[in-house]
């Protein structure tokens, strides 16, 4: 050791108060972890000229006894490889997202994060952003209540780090957007109704923020999604309040078209009818069923096989509901022979995505109208 380095480690040695007695023995230790730290220094990765520049200050600075500044240049050196290694894992998340495999893209979206430098924090919140559209993805679309589980628990977290005062309208569409509707689609598949009331207490929340003239769009998503869980839940309690309540909601509620909505893009005006059922269509009067129709052949002109086969899926399957309805209603034939292409239609495309949530929704609705059919055909 040069004669530098003895002075910097007895420095070390006052600073921390080590007894006289043992300074042989603590000398001996810092020389080791000094070179020992140069090996490492040298062995480190570089991938770019930045990460380069740093690693050789952080050498010299090591080998001039400037610890403190070289644990900066590390400490910069680190953040560095940590924010390359982030990307790579984000960019894999992306790519599982690519070809549906949601569970996959939520574990990288995780990794990422994780990996993350603590200073990155914005970075790190959106990956973790990610993670929870991720998991919502897989539960969604494959009927994974576990991982609407993990969205919902997620995407609270995330609302701590995201207060309601600092961006209101970012608050509010990080509740309708997720919280809201993982929320809505547990409580529909489980028993009871206690995720179900939870969903009405976001989305009521959300609509304080939104407004029908400042954030049309915002707003009549709220109330849609307030009325369809306003509706489940009416369904499993007793009384019929619930039931007009969510009625209400669902038929007062229109969308203006706005340039690259693109649900919206081919209609002037189209109640939002999204998620109905049965005996949703039933409470209607015959005038509702049919603009609910014409929203849904209008949302059909948007919503197209090709570009999004799922949302598609569940216009059909909305619009056999209101044909089915009004077929029934009027003892229309033709209307319930289009309300079974329409079902058939959206079972044909959820077998095709592996949807299993959707596929027994779908099946269920034509078993129903087929036994409406067969009843009709024999007189019974």
């Amino acid at each position: 050791m040069h004669e530098g380095a003895i002075q910097s480690f007895f420095a070390i040695l006052n600073k921390n108060n080590i007894p006289k007695e043992q300074w042989p023995t603590k000398l001996l230790e810092i020389a080791k972890q000094h070179n020992e730290l140069l090996k490492q220094v040298q062995a480190m990765p570089q991938s770019n000229a930045a990460m380069g520049e740093l690693k050789q200050k952080a050498e010299t600075a090591i080998q001039a006894n400037r610890y403190d500044e070289a644990d900066a240049l590390l400490t910069q050196l680190l953040e560095l490889q940590g924010q390359e290694q982030a990307a790579t894992w984000a960019s894999r998340g992306g790519l599982a997202m690519t070809r549906l495999r949601y569970a996959e893209a939520a574990q990288h979206f995780a990794n990422a994060a994780q990996t993350l430098p603590q200073t990155q924090e914005t970075q790190r919140i959106a990956y973790l952003e990610q993670e929870a559209y991720a998991w919502y993805s897989q539960g969604d679309e494959f009927g994974d209540h576990a991982a609407l589980e993990k969205a919902i628990q997620l995407r609270k977290k995330l609302l701590e780090w995201h207060p309601r005062s600092a961006v209101p309208l970012n608050w509010a569409r990080a509740q309708v957007n997720l919280l809201g509707l993982a929320l809505w689609q547990l409580g529909e598949r489980e028993t009871g109704t206690t995720r179900l009331e939870e969903a009405v207490h976001v989305f009521r929340e959300a609509l304080k923020e939104y407004t029908q003239d400042h954030t049309p769009l915002g707003w009549a998503t709220a109330q849609n999604n307030l009325g369809i869980a306003l509706r489940i839940l009416g369904e499993r309690e007793s009384g019929t309040e619930k039931l007009y309540c969510a009625r209400s909601q669902l038929t007062s509620i229109v969308i203006p078209a706005q340039a690259g909505i693109q649900e919206v893009q081919q209609a002037k005006w189209i109640p939002a009818y999204a998620g109905m059922t049965e005996q949703e269509v039933s409470l209607m009067p015959a005038h509702s069923i049919e603009e609910a129709m014409q929203a849904f052949r209008e949302a059909l002109k948007a919503r197209t096989r090709d570009r999004v086969p799922l949302d598609w899926a569940a216009t059909q399957n909305n619009l056999g509901l209101a044909l089915q309805s009004l077929g029934e209603q009027e003892n229309s034939p033709e209307k319930l022979a289009e309300a079974m292409t329409a079902y058939q239609n959206a079972l044909e495309v959820a077998q095709a995505s592996g949807a299993s949530y959707y596929i027994q929704m779908y099946q269920s609705n034509l078993q129903k109208l087929r036994a409406t059919l067969a009843k009709q055909k024999d007189g019974t």
